[in-house]
């Protein structure tokens, strides 16, 4: 089983720029972090797996349609 705990601080006028713009709300908090990591590991993936970062395909239309076959071949 696994457990996650999250927290939430609005107590942050130090900071200069406030980095959410989310409401004291736990629950809406935990579904933004858990969304923005299900895009960062697909991220991650792209350029650990195919080398997507140096990738140095010039023709644009090419370099799209690539990276929609390494999307499709991670769903796989």
């Amino acid at each position: 089983m696994e457990t996650r705990e999250y927290y939430q601080w609005d107590k942050i006028s130090w900071m200069e720029e406030k980095i959410s713009s989310l409401t004291m709300d736990i629950e809406l908090f935990s579904r933004a972090v858990r969304q923005h990591w299900s895009v960062e590991i697909m991220h991650w993936h792209l350029d650990v797996t195919f080398k997507e970062d140096a990738n140095s395909t010039l023709d644009k239309t090419a370099a799209q349609n690539l990276n929609i076959i390494n999307k499709w071949s991670l769903s796989i």
